[in-house]
């Protein structure tokens, strides 16, 4: 069976806080790890797929967000 690289999970956890029925604060993490990053397949079968660019899959990508909604 063929890996894919871009075979991913996605995990996000996050709180928030209503100051009042205007104003809404949130904190948010998002993270995706990938099960087959570039160097778990052979450098042939990456370049077949892509050859120019054959390290295109990350290992993993972490991302931190702060949100304010304010309603009117």
């Amino acid at each position: 069976m063929e890996k894919n690289p871009l075979d991913f999970q996605r995990y996000d956890l996050g709180m928030q806080w209503l100051v009042d029925k205007y104003l809404r604060v949130a904190l948010d993490s998002q993270a995706i790890q990938y099960y087959h990053d570039q160097f778990t397949l052979p450098a042939s079968e990456i370049a077949k797929k892509s050859p120019a660019v054959p390290f295109a899959v990350p290992r993993d990508t972490h991302a931190f967000f702060l949100n304010l909604e304010f309603r009117y």
